[in-house]
């Protein structure tokens, strides 16, 4: 699909360019609370990453076992407060393999204190780590005694969990479980609806959604963002004048606070003016944006969209080229090489638009060389040459999928594992956990980086397209 279409018309041309990036922009910004705005890769199926899940849960364990008198993974005396605070203190250390060395080897401090109502912070603590198997662990240990208002909290952070790797059909079977009005706090409760909201409209019910959203009550502190995904669950339907008054609500709701919330309230409020055609009241909308907000690169991105479709060619090249310079590594500034290039054949300054879209050529060939070498270099990913990758991605604005991001902790928590005094046997199976776990990542990235080439290569075809095209004008 291209950005740009060459034809006589200068309504159609706009219009096209802008019904594309609306598509472009939404999936930004119109995402709900809990998730990752990419759908789940399917590069491991769900069999195979239960496998896999399973395979790091007993390759831990056994490990752990061996490490049992270890100072790392023991506590000076058996009570839950001394093993909690070891927990946290080693969870703030960001020392992954030590938490759960902790959780596994002090099962029976855990289960003689079933009733400890901050069990489930553990549990919390272990899914931050990416062990849902150890929390699982921790949850069936307390079971049979613990009071139901603690194994509830304890479902509800496995769900939680499941819904931000976007497991959402996992999410709902857990919190169908529940009495969420009863068995849960008021604040986990009505996150519980936010959460089952957002599966429900992963799942194209999106009316089915609004049932769940608009449970949660104008005093609770989730109410704004309960209605501003009551607001995208209306733009979705085209009920605009509906999406409208939610999204002041929220706004309302939030008080005097201008915080990022504000800010991604007024993106979206204004990518949904833009859509229906409000470009003055976008343009509004977006200049509420704050420019230190990780908001700004899309408001910019609107706000020249907007100018573009009431044809402020100037107004809209202002907003492009102040995008285009601010060098981050967003989709958004992706797009305002073609866009800059594309205002300036509007303004007939055909020189200066070669000249961009010439830069706009070098700019994506320089993209798509580098994502192509990490492609390659993936291919051939050495041990240790994971957290280099890593950091060169994140440089460059790749954002990992909640499944990538699972795997590089647990291979961290295996490749630390190996430096402890382990029997042969042990370490053989954790080198075949680590194997395994690398291969999906590597699966799993290279499914994601795929992806972004092909959205790079087709920006990259239409800045040569352009650049023809304003030869071949007399």
């Amino acid at each position: 699909m291209r950005l740009i279409m060459y034809s006589s018309s200068s309504h159609q041309r706009i219009g096209y360019v802008f019904s594309v990036l609306i598509f472009f922009c939404t999936l930004l910004c119109f995402s709900s609370a809990q998730a990752a705005n990419a759908e789940k890769n399917n590069s491991v199926n769900k069999e195979s990453g239960k496998e896999l899940e399973e395979l790091y849960l007993t390759t831990i364990v056994q490990a752990y076992q061996e490490l049992a008198s270890n100072p790392a993974f023991t506590v000076e005396s058996p009570q839950f407060n001394i093993l909690l605070d070891k927990v946290k203190t080693a969870h703030k250390n960001r020392n992954p393999e030590q938490v759960l060395g902790l959780l596994v080897n002090n099962m029976n401090v855990i289960k003689g204190s079933y009733a400890n109502k901050q069990i489930p912070d553990l549990i919390k603590i272990a899914l931050q780590n990416h062990a849902p198997g150890v929390a699982q662990q921790i949850r069936i240990t307390i079971e049979t005694q613990a009071p139901r208002a603690i194994i509830a909290t304890c479902d509800y952070e496995i769900a939680k969990y499941l819904a931000q790797q976007n497991d959402w059909d996992g999410a709902l079977t857990i919190l169908k479980t529940l009495d969420l009005s009863t068995e849960l706090s008021s604040i986990n409760a009505d996150n519980a609806f936010i959460i089952w909201g957002a599966a429900l409209q992963h799942t194209k019910k999106h009316r089915q959604a609004l049932d769940y959203y608009q449970r949660v009550k104008a005093d609770s502190p989730l109410y704004p963002l309960a209605q501003l995904d009551t607001a995208l669950v209306y733009i979705r339907q085209d009920w605009w004048t509906d999406a409208q008054i939610s999204m002041q609500n929220a706004v309302k709701a939030n008080g005097e606070k201008f915080n990022e919330f504000t800010n991604r309230v007024y993106t979206t409020l204004g990518f949904s003016q833009l859509q229906q055609g409000f470009y003055r009241n976008a343009r509004d909308s977006f200049r509420k944006v704050k420019i230190k907000s990780e908001y700004a690169d899309q408001a910019l991105l609107g706000l020249g969209m907007s100018a573009l479709n009431q044809e402020d060619f100037v107004g809209a090249f202002n907003a492009f080229d102040q995008l285009k310079k601010r060098q981050q590594p967003t989709t958004a500034v992706e797009q305002s090489y073609l866009m800059a290039a594309f205002t300036l054949v509007k303004l007939k300054q055909n020189k200066s638009a070669a000249a961009a879209y010439a830069e706009a050529q070098v700019y994506y060939e320089g993209k798509v060389n580098f994502f192509s070498n990490i492609e390659n270099q993936i291919a051939t990913l050495a041990d240790n040459d994971l957290q280099p990758l890593i950091i060169n991605l994140t440089k460059e604005g790749f954002k990992e999928s909640p499944e990538s991001n699972a795997y590089i902790v647990q291979l961290n928590t295996l490749s630390k594992l190996l430096s402890y005094p382990l029997s042969e046997r042990t370490k053989s199976n954790i080198s075949i956990a680590y194997t395994k776990t690398i291969a999906a990542y590597k699966a799993t990235t290279k499914t994601n980086l795929d992806s972004r080439l092909s959205v790079l290569t087709s920006y990259l075809n239409q800045s040569r397209f352009g650049l023809t095209k304003l030869y071949d004008t007399p």
